[in-house]
């Protein structure tokens, strides 16, 4: 199967997963210049218990963030890489490791499920989930972290909560929307608050709709429902 593929902002190269049926994931970028190319593989455990989620995001033109969960044990990955392919104009590809994140406290595994990287590329923020059980639906939690694009060991953890999915920047950069403990937060990056913008009903997948209203979808007594919030932060 094919999965999640991202376009660079320039049009010129689009990433893209290829999942075999034995758990072999391949990173493949189609440039505009060079090709079709495989630059990245690894292997998933077929012991797995959770079928993690497969992350990429283009920094700039040149430049994709992957993640690679990593030291599988017991059906549950204890690391996240994130990891740096800078493209070259001809389509080749140079991959490095910028940060490796691990397990904590009590944290059986982890597994980093998205990343948002803001408008300007300055600011890149991502949800780790949090496997306190060898299990795929029971001890889980999430914690939303912040970190400069230049420097990702300066994260801060922004919040916390029950697994959610939903990350979505302003376009000024200056807003982070999070999906987290059934409810959707916005966050304002420059004095780090957290204010919830959603009721009561189970809400995930936050989009910005110009620049003060955000759509989101709402679980109303089993029945999904986008839901509008206009919203101004001074």
């Amino acid at each position: 199967r094919y999965a999640a593929p991202r376009v660079s902002p320039d049009g010129q190269n689009t990433s893209f997963f290829v999942v075999n049926d034995v758990g072999r994931v391949e990173l493949w970028i189609a440039n505009a210049v060079g090709g079709v190319a495989q630059v990245d593989s690894w292997t998933m455990p077929r012991n797995r218990i959770i079928e993690p989620a497969l992350v990429a995001d283009w920094v700039d033109v040149r430049t994709l963030v992957v993640v690679e969960q990593r030291d599988w044990s017991r059906g549950i990955p204890e690391t996240a890489a994130l990891r740096r392919i800078v493209v070259g104009a001809d389509g080749s590809a140079t991959i490095d490791d910028v940060i490796e994140l691990a397990g904590r406290g009590v944290d059986r595994g982890i597994e980093i499920t998205e990343l948002a990287i803001s408008e300007d590329a300055t600011d890149i923020a991502w949800r780790t989930r949090h496997y306190a059980d060898r299990s795929a639906t029971s001890g889980r939690r999430d914690t939303i972290h912040l970190a400069p694009v230049t420097d990702l060991s300066r994260d801060i953890e922004l919040t916390r909560g029950a697994p959610g999915n939903g990350l979505a920047w302003s376009d000024d950069g200056r807003l982070l929307l999070v999906a987290i403990d059934r409810g959707i937060a916005i966050v304002d990056v420059d004095d780090l608050q957290v204010e919830i913008i959603s009721g009561e009903d189970p809400s995930e997948y936050p989009l910005w709709v110009g620049s003060n209203e955000v759509w989101y979808s709402a679980n109303q007594d089993g029945v999904q429902t986008v839901m509008r919030v206009n919203t101004v932060v001074e």
